[in-house]
């Protein structure tokens, strides 16, 4: 809705003059189908072809950021995860049309702070972060005390897996 849709009951969205008419660059476009696929899951639109959709509803526009700090308030657990949904989705319309670096935003002047948390609060982070400590543990229980462990770690940066992880090995 942000970058100029008017969805309009019955009218059918073919998806390369959707991207064109709303100015989203190439590197966007598969992102872009994932929106409109689960616009589909929400019954808001009606796939008819891989390319083209029905809409079914026509969603009110509202501001939803007051409702990211009540979810916030209500969920602190998940308050790493929200902040970043309020910072990337209030720009979204920016992002998909080349008009703002999404890194920028996740990365302001190159700090890893705001995903530092992430990583180590985050909903999902905590789970997995707890899975590969235990597979972790159980691919060196047998590892002879004379055996040096190498660990490459890729990831984003922050550190936050590595600092879990070094709590279950040994010096």
């Amino acid at each position: 809705l942000e970058l100029g849709w008017k969805p309009v009951r019955g009218a059918k969205v073919q998806f390369d003059s959707f991207i064109d008419d709303r100015g989203i660059i190439e590197q966007h476009h598969r992102l872009t189908r994932s929106f409109l696929n689960a616009l589909s899951e929400e019954r808001i639109l009606k796939p008819l072809t891989e390319d083209e959709w029905e809409v079914l509803e026509e969603p009110e526009p509202r501001n939803v950021l007051s409702d990211f700090d009540k979810l916030a308030a209500k969920y602190p657990k998940f308050e790493s995860d929200l902040e970043l949904e309020k910072i990337c989705g209030s720009r979204l319309g920016e992002v998909l049309s080349g008009k703002t670096d999404p890194m920028g935003l996740m990365f302001p002047g190159g700090s890893t702070e705001r995903f530092s948390s992430f990583y180590k609060d985050g909903a999902d982070f905590l789970a997995f972060n707890k899975l590969i400590q235990t597979a972790l543990a159980k691919a060196i229980e047998n590892l002879p005390s004379d055996r040096t462990l190498r660990v490459l770690e890729v990831g984003a940066g922050t550190g936050s897996l590595t600092r879990t992880c070094l709590l279950y090995t040994s010096d």
